[in-house]
């Protein structure tokens, strides 16, 4: 049975799961849509939703290039070819979202944030990733854990 952690940010309330004592709050939108009219523009806060937004799934991850096509080798074009981690749903402009694991809520214990900026030569990569996944260093650490 799914188990469920409630968190109030700045945007609103989110209702994140728990798994193995770590509450986990996926796809947290942290900017405006970035699609369209608003790409290279100055960034602006994500709207406030109404009741508790579900925070359950990776968001979408930045439109990549197909750097399958580019100049690499035949194994690195084969595995650029599959996208990105099966993990993640979608690809999009508004794409601007971050990813949490932490051991407490409302316990006030101050904890260190250790961000997680994935790799990828501006090409691939999304912080939706499995090798991505902090919920083994936020239990171990008792660290917050974000990834974009």
């Amino acid at each position: 049975m799914q188990q469920y952690a409630y968190a109030n940010t700045t945007g609103g309330k989110l209702r994140g799961s728990i798994k193995d004592r770590t509450y986990i709050f996926k796809g947290i939108p942290y900017g405006a849509t970035t699609a369209g009219t608003a790409r290279f523009m100055a960034p602006r806060k994500a709207a406030p939703w109404p009741g508790a937004r579900d925070a359950l799934q990776f968001g979408p991850a930045c439109p990549q290039l197909d750097i399958a096509s580019m100049q690499f080798g035949d194994e690195i074009a084969q595995l650029m070819q599959g996208g990105l981690d099966e993990r993640t749903v979608a690809y999009s402009e508004d794409c601007l979202v971050l990813n949490l694991w932490t051991m407490g809520l409302r316990d006030n214990v101050k904890r260190p944030v250790m961000v997680w900026c994935h790799g990828g030569r501006f090409a691939e990569g999304s912080g939706a990733g499995e090798w991505c996944d902090g919920a083994a260093l936020a239990r171990r650490g008792d660290v917050v854990i974000v990834t974009v």
